[in-house]
């Protein structure tokens, strides 16, 4: 990084949604590995026991269930977002709403999977 001077600090709002960003990808890597740890972890378990796939079937419906829970509250983050950066920003609006619109069509088919209302 280059020298910088006191006219070069960056607008508060814009390091506000540096670290809001910061954030959304967090997130989202967060989420991924978590969901491939533990899909990999049911396999292994199942892969190892007799009849633990059978067993482990009741455990799934309970962690996706919460992992709906956790699913339902990030389409109320990437909402809030939304509202939040407004005109501030449309690219990173756009973005954000490009995620949140993915989010609820996940969140409609895993609840649409457990039978559940209001997806």
């Amino acid at each position: 990084m280059g020298a910088s001077s006191e006219g070069d600090e960056a607008p508060a709002e814009t390091v506000g949604l540096a670290a809001v960003l910061d954030d959304v990808v967090a997130t989202e890597i967060g989420r991924w590995i978590g969901c491939q740890r533990r899909a990999v972890a049911a396999r292994i378990r199942a892969a190892g026991e007799p009849g633990a796939a059978l067993a482990a079937s009741g455990e799934l419906a309970t962690r996706i269930a919460g992992h709906l829970a956790l699913e339902r509250a990030l389409v109320d983050v990437y909402a809030e977002m939304v509202r939040w950066i407004g005109d501030a920003d449309p690219a990173v609006c756009s973005a954000i709403a490009a995620i949140l619109e993915q989010q609820r069509e996940h969140v409609g088919e895993v609840a649409e999977r457990l039978g559940c209302a209001g997806g």
